[in-house]
């Protein structure tokens, strides 16, 4: 089999543009992820972008801000890790085969 540079090139900048198009088309997802029975909502956007946090009046009640901390930290976290395993996925699925050869730790 012999290999051809310019197909090579070719098949390159389609793939450029197709990881392109997915980056803007992961901009406008948002993916949500709540703790402590809700009294926590997390929004981000495929880009790995905090775009919303919500708290609820009952978190604020309990009065412990060590607590609030946390349930923060778990819903972003989550909301992350939504993101990242549909970035991923998004990823293989442009490599196809390559995929294989390749960690993708978004």
């Amino acid at each position: 089999m012999k290999f051809d540079l310019k197909e090579a090139m070719e098949m390159m900048q389609k793939m450029q543009s197709e990881l392109a198009r997915i980056q803007e088309e992961a901009r406008g997802r948002i993916y949500e992820a709540q703790s402590g029975a809700g009294f926590v909502t997390a929004k981000v956007n495929g880009n790995l972008e905090i775009v919303d946090i919500s708290i609820s009046d009952e978190a604020f009640a309990l009065g412990d801000k060590s607590l609030l901390e946390d349930l923060i930290s778990a819903a972003v976290n989550q909301a992350l890790e939504k993101a990242k395993q549909e970035g991923s996925s998004d990823i293989q699925k442009l490599l196809g085969p390559l995929s294989s050869n390749f960690n993708f730790n978004l």
